[in-house]
């Protein structure tokens, strides 16, 4: 998985640390972490456009091409809630952070159906 970053930025730093953790545990987890310059404003450059047209957005349409059913594989991780977290306020606030993403949007219809979060997920 690639995790386009700075270093002290607070949400990949914590995607970071997650992955370090669980890889502790002998998850397996791959990542490579790609720097971006935030300072010298490298995320509105074209190479970073190329890859992200919503700059905004964490670089996930890719990533869940595949159909895969969480964004790091086979298993929810800290990723999966981290996110759906801040999708679920998106719909509270009627703001639209899906149509132009269709894999995002399966993911988060996907992800929304499981019975594990019925009781946590209101929107």
């Amino acid at each position: 998985m690639n995790l386009y970053m700075m270093p002290v930025a607070a949400n990949p730093t914590r995607v970071g640390l997650y992955v370090a953790e669980k890889n502790a545990g002998g998850a397996g987890i791959d990542l490579n972490e790609i720097r971006i310059n935030l300072l010298n404003g490298e995320q509105n450059g074209a190479d970073h456009l190329a890859r992200n047209v919503f700059p905004r957005v964490p670089v996930l349409e890719r990533t869940l091409a595949d159909a895969r059913p969480f964004v790091a594989g086979e298993a929810c991780t800290i990723v999966d809630c981290t996110l759906q977290a801040a999708f679920q306020f998106a719909r509270f606030a009627a703001l639209d952070a899906y149509s132009m993403f269709a894999n995002l949007r399966r993911w988060g219809e996907d992800y929304r159906a499981r019975s594990s979060v019925s009781g946590v997920l209101t929107h």
